[in-house]
């Protein structure tokens, strides 16, 4: 499943399920010379779908988010650091 884009990439979706209902989400972006970034999701508290928590570009570099809930499973805050290929915090 995927979405073509105009400079010749595309965006690939996947499914999933939360208490029995169907989803689907981002999971990655496929530039147009082929190279893949690629999302990844966490499960939330209390079955909710939850967010992503990490995007890794091809060259190994990542964004990694951690966010805070409340006692109701809803999201209240969320932290974004940026990692080099080894894993040291850059930001």
């Amino acid at each position: 499943m995927g979405l073509h884009l105009p400079d010749g990439g595309h965006v690939t979706f996947g499914t999933y399920s939360v208490n029995g209902l169907n989803y689907v989400r981002q999971t990655g972006l496929i530039d147009p010379y082929g190279l893949t970034t690629s999302i990844t999701y966490s499960s939330a508290p209390l079955g909710t779908p939850g967010s992503w928590t990490r995007v890794t570009e091809p060259g190994g570099r990542y964004l990694y988010s951690h966010g805070t809930y409340d006692g109701n499973g809803y999201q209240t805050g969320n932290d974004v650091e940026a990692h080099d290929v080894d894993g040291t915090l850059l930001e």
